[in-house]
């Protein structure tokens, strides 16, 4: 049962990871997010929910939201 949780717990942090990575590599600043809604297109590879994820990485920490994949993406290889 253990093993099934950490099992879980790890493919659950990877696929956050990798929803991340691709809305923050794919961010447009014209596309539909909690600040900025210009029409309701999303440029985005992963559609509106990456628009959101990436406005909201955006929001938090800026610029540095694109420094965050690297320690996110050692966290996943830790596991």
């Amino acid at each position: 049962m253990r093993k099934f949780v950490r099992e879980s717990l790890i493919f659950a942090i990877a696929t956050f990871i990798f929803i991340y990575i691709v809305s923050i590599f794919t961010f447009h600043a014209n596309t539909p997010s909690l600040i900025y809604y210009p029409n309701p297109s999303a440029d985005n590879l992963l559609g509106g929910m990456g628009s959101y994820v990436a406005s909201f990485g955006f929001f938090l920490f800026g610029k540095a939201a694109y420094f965050l994949i690297a320690p996110l993406f050692f966290l996943m290889l830790a596991f």
